[in-house]
C-alpha cells in the first residue's frame, strides 16, 4: 500500500544507484508484494543489490530464496557478503541449515566460519556433529571465541541430528513418480514470475508466488521422504 506498481517495476532499471533508491524505497513500504521482483536480484552482479535483496529477503522472511541465499553463502563473490548470507541462510532455513552450518566452520573465509559458528549458538539442541566441528576451531583466531562461547552455553550434545516431525503425506501416492518432474516445473514457473509481471498484476502475482512456494515445499518434503 502506498507504493506506486510503477515503481517496483522500475527495480528493471539498469541504473543501479537508482534501482537500490528504489528497492530500499519499497523496504521501507514493506512493500511484500514486490518480492517475486526482488528476490532476483540475490543474483545481481552489483553487490549493493545483493546486499539489499539479501537484507531485504531474511527481514520478510522469504523461505522461497533460501537456495538462492545459500548458493551465496558457499560462492558469493563479494568474500565480505558470505558471512551475511550465512546468517540469512540460518535465519530462513533453521534446523534444516545444520548440514550447511557446519560445513561452513571449514570454509577458508574466518568471517565466514565465524558467521556460521555464531548461527550455530543460535539452534538448540546441537547434534554431535556440530560439537565436533566447533571444538576444532576452539584455537581459531576469528572464530575460536565464539565456537567457546557456543560449547559453554550449548552443554552436551544431542545423540544425533535432531529428528523433525515427518510432514503430513500431501502428495498422492499415484504422484509420487511425477514428484521430480512437477517440482522442477513449478520451481521454472517461480523463477519466471517477475518477466510476467504488469504494474496491474503484482498483487495477484505476490499470491501466486505465496501458493508456488508452498507447493514446491511439500514437493521436495515428499521428494526428500
Amino acid at each position: 500500500p502506498g507504493v506506486p506498481p510503477l515503481l517496483v517495476l522500475l527495480c528493471g532499471d539498469p541504473g543501479g544507484r537508482r534501482r537500490a533508491a528504489w528497492v530500499l524505497l519499497l523496504r521501507q513500504a514493506n512493500y511484500r508484494p514486490a518480492l517475486p521482483l526482488l528476490r532476483p536480484l540475490l543474483l545481481d552482479e552489483r553487490d549493493a543489490l545483493r546486499e539489499i535483496a539479501l537484507t531485504i529477503v531474511s527481514e520478510w522472511g522469504d523461505t522461497a530464496a533460501v537456495e538462492m541465499v545459500r548458493q551465496m553463502a558457499f560462492g558469493d563473490p563479494n568474500p565480505f557478503r558470505r558471512p551475511q548470507a550465512v546468517a540469512s541462510l540460518a535465519l530462513l532455513a533453521g534446523a534444516k541449515a545444520l548440514p550447511d552450518l557446519i560445513q561452513l566452520t571449514g570454509d577458508l573465509n574466518g568471517h565466514v566460519r565465524r558467521a556460521a559458528v555464531e548461527a550455530l549458538g543460535r539452534l538448540p539442541g546441537l547434534p554431535r556433529a556440530a560439537f565436533s566441528a566447533l571444538q576444532r576451531l576452539l584455537d581459531d583466531p576469528v572464530a575460536g571465541d565464539v565456537a567457546r562461547a557456543t560449547l559453554a552455553a550449548q552443554g552436551e550434545p544431542g545423540l544425533d541430528m535432531p529428528t523433525p516431525q515427518p510432514p503430513p503425506e500431501l502428495v498422492p501416492p499415484t504422484m509420487q513418480l511425477r514428484v521430480p518432474m512437477l517440482l522442477e516445473m513449478l520451481q521454472e514457473w517461480q523463477t519466471a514470475l517477475p518477466g510476467l509481471t504488469s504494474p496491474d498484476q503484482l498483487v495477484t502475482v505476490a499470491h501466486l508466488d505465496q501458493a508456488l512456494t508452498q507447493l514446491i515445499r511439500v514437493l521436495r518434503a515428499a521428494a526428500d521422504g
